[in-house]
């Protein structure tokens, strides 16, 4: 009997993706995800809306 299969996050998939590029580029494990979260950070206190978050 197969066990069921749950579907897969983008936040999980993107953050997979993070991680391999870092490691192909021979950056320190969580480079692009620390640039990430500081970009929102600022989008969001320089009080950008949804859709320019979402390009951030």
């Amino acid at each position: 009997m197969s066990q069921p299969t749950k579907p897969v996050r983008v936040a999980d998939l993107m953050a997979c993706l993070s991680i391999a590029t870092d490691l192909g580029m021979g950056q320190p494990v969580d480079y692009a995800m620390t640039s990430c979260v500081v970009g929102m950070r600022l989008g969001e206190a320089l009080g950008f809306d949804t859709a320019t978050l979402h390009d951030v």
